[in-house]
């Protein structure tokens, strides 16, 4: 059975699968998140994904625009 597409899926990435795969030892662990902790999760994972954005980005004028337009 296939999960549903979805946010979590971005998290579970192919670097952390790499990990995971590499070492047996770990597993993964999928839950429900309190409603109270989502805006924070989000938060980060939202600011993870945007720093890797406007690094790949050079222009600092295009990097405002990027910022602007969130």
């Amino acid at each position: 059975m296939e999960p549903n597409e979805g946010l979590y899926d971005e998290l579970l990435d192919a670097g952390l699968h790499d990990v995971l795969s590499r070492y047996p030892e770990l597993r993964s662990v999928f839950g429900k998140l309190d409603p109270e902790e989502e805006p924070a999760r989000l938060a980060a994972f939202v600011g993870r994904v945007l720093e890797k954005a406007l690094q790949a980005e050079t222009d600092s004028v295009t990097r405002f625009k990027l910022c602007n337009e969130l």
